[in-house]
């Protein structure tokens, strides 16, 4: 137990001490529990790598429905076989059609 008397030598020494302890411990304890910890950091890192992954996988797609898109120059259409897709893919009928789904094999 430390006494401090009026005549004590140490007393501005204990008492910096004590703000610096403080201080640290302060430190310490945002680094581990604070708002912008390390755990939270890490977390943060893991979820931009994820969704720079993403990002990139997506951006491939694009070039590929772009090169498909520019392949779609109107010299180069059969007019049929746009049709043929425009009703498998989306289900397309004129007004006097009737359209028979049939459910897929798996």
């Amino acid at each position: 137990m430390i006494v401090l008397r009026k005549d004590n030598p140490y007393k501005g020494a204990i008492t910096l001490a004590t703000i610096c302890l403080l201080i640290i411990s302060y430190f310490i304890f945002q680094l581990f529990i604070g708002k912008y910890n390390i755990l939270s950091t890490n977390k943060k890192k893991t979820e931009l790598r994820g969704l720079i992954n993403e990002y990139e996988f997506n951006k491939a797609d694009l070039i590929l429905y772009e090169q498909k898109i520019k392949a779609l120059d109107h010299k180069n259409i059969d007019e049929d076989v746009l049709e043929g897709e425009m009703k498998k893919q989306l289900y397309y009928t004129k007004p006097n059609e009737i359209m028979i789904i049939l459910p897929s094999k798996k």
